[in-house]
């Protein structure tokens, strides 16, 4: 992971008891970016191995949470195993417990108080390690290190990074999302909100990098350019319309592009990878019309020798860092 060498990572651990924690999470100190995806009853059963683990002895793997500026936790784990202990406590979930060997019950925390309160308070007293990344780190660095352990999806990273920033930027992308997403209204990369601002944030990003927006080092990393897109979305308002009006007047032809690539064995690539570089795409079609070349040459680069889908995939292999974004568009150019 590369970050600015004058800003210092600053993690620290603190161990609480789960009882404490349910405390915190009463008050408000607790925060979760977003509600699971999986239905309540596929929690429920992963609760159940999970109350197992807890209860055969064998220590919790430590949570990392950002700290925030108001001293609340803002937990980046990715497999909700504290969502679920917690929402057990508090009642709202349920799970099966055995009592005696040939004795199972299913119930709620009152019921389990009830029925076996050494398990219960067993449970009380479990204590999970929190890694802290300190409120005074970069909130870039925050989103670096949360990506790169908990293996964040597009939901859970757009979610997270719209609790650490500033809510004003946020808005600001989301009126950029309206825009984009009426544009993308009839196609496929239409999507829930947070993954189109998900979208959105990275096509803004590449089209800061080849309209030339920084002129600082090449090796700033992912998480710092997205941070500076968000900071610089209101100051670029000239830039981000010539984006709109570049995606509408090749909105059609960009998803016949995908689609083949989509549909073409040999060359399949996942739509993942397409979404997150769509940005990448418009501004490789928008040089190529800056430049009159022939559409057929276009269509010939792009589907036949693939060269996007290449381009897509060398991104994929190496850190995304404004150097590699820089890189693809000069090797569109020597292929234009």
């Amino acid at each position: 992971m590369n970050y600015r060498g004058t800003e210092n990572i600053e993690i620290y651990e603190r161990k609480f008891s789960l009882e404490h924690i349910y405390h915190m999470f009463m008050e408000g100190r607790i925060q979760f970016p977003l509600e699971p995806l999986r239905s309540k009853v596929k929690m429920e059963k992963e609760l159940e191995q999970l109350l197992d683990i807890v209860w055969m002895g064998i220590p919790l793997p430590a949570v990392y949470v950002s700290e925030l500026q108001n001293g609340n936790f803002l937990i980046l784990e990715n497999d909700d195993t504290l969502w679920k202990l917690l929402y057990f406590l508090d009642g709202r979930y349920e799970a099966d417990y055995r009592i005696e060997e040939n004795s199972l019950y299913h119930g709620n925390i009152q019921m389990l108080r009830s029925d076996e309160p050494r398990l219960a308070m067993g449970l009380y007293d479990t204590v999970i390690s929190f890694q802290i990344i300190d409120y005074r780190t970069p909130k870039y660095l925050h989103m670096s290190i949360g990506k790169m352990i908990e293996h964040w999806n597009i939901t859970r990273e757009q979610s997270i990074r719209e609790m650490l920033y500033d809510p004003y930027e946020i808005s600001v992308l989301n009126d950029i999302t309206k825009d984009m997403n009426h544009i993308l209204n009839r196609v496929h990369l239409r999507g829930f909100s947070s993954i189109m601002r998900y979208r959105t944030l990275y096509m803004l990003m590449n089209w800061f990098v080849y309209t030339g927006v920084w002129h600082e080092e090449m090796e700033m990393q992912e998480q710092l350019l997205l941070e500076k897109t968000l900071e610089f979305m209101e100051k670029q308002g000239k830039r981000i319309d010539e984006l709109l009006d570049v995606t509408n007047y090749f909105g059609d032809y960009i998803f016949y592009v995908i689609d083949q690539n989509k549909n073409r064995t040999s060359k399949r690539i996942s739509k993942s990878i397409l979404d997150k570089y769509f940005g990448i795409l418009v501004c490789l079609l928008d040089m190529a019309e800056r430049r009159e070349t022939d559409k057929e040459h276009v269509d010939y680069i792009l589907l036949e020798r693939g060269v996007f889908l290449e381009i897509c995939r060398e991104m994929e292999r190496h850190q995304l860092t404004k150097r590699s974004i820089e890189g693809a568009f000069e090797r569109w150019e020597r292929e234009l």
